[in-house]
């Protein structure tokens, strides 16, 4: 017998969770809020990544709003 793959979804055709509603989120709404007040009255963005246990590239990405933009 052969097993006979389908083509699954196109691309971006799935609805995506957004922010803390993503399983493998981990930082909620909230946290993001503090993080960039945070950055904003000077803590660096490693001292942030570390508080909040993340890279420094995923900060960096939230405080341009390249991420979590709906926040």
């Amino acid at each position: 017998k052969y097993l006979v793959l389908k083509p699954g979804p196109k691309l971006g055709t799935k609805s995506k969770l957004i922010g803390s509603a993503n399983h493998q989120a981990v930082l909620t709404e909230s946290n993001v809020i503090q993080l960039r007040r945070m950055h904003k009255e000077g803590m660096s963005q490693r001292q942030l990544a570390q508080i909040f246990g993340v890279c420094n590239q995923h900060v960096s990405r939230i405080v341009t709003y390249k991420i979590w933009t709906h926040v």
